[in-house]
Formats: structure tokens, sequence, C-alpha cells
């Protein structure tokens, strides 16, 4: 899958350059949303 070869890849990379290149990365994180979203009620005119 994907993700096995990106994580592959990214071994070989922190391997390569051992020493030299420090870093860290996480997830699978959910997407984020950055979209705002406004609601406004408005009154009903049946009683």
């Amino acid at each position: 899958d994907k993700a096995s070869i990106f994580d592959q890849k990214v071994q070989e990379i922190a391997q390569q350059y051992d020493g030299k290149l420090s870093f860290r990365y996480t997830g699978p994180w959910p997407p984020y949303n950055f979209v705002t979203i406004r609601l406004q009620l408005e009154r009903s005119a049946v009683v």
C-alpha cells in the first residue's frame, strides 16, 4: 500500500542523511476543514 511505500522511502532518506538531518513525521491525521460556516435562524410566519 502507498503508506508503506512512503514509510520505506522516509526510512531510506533518514539512513542516507544520518547525523546530518533529523526529522519526525506522524499520522495519519484527519483532513482539516478551513471553511467557516455561519448559520442564522429565521423566525417562521407559521405559529
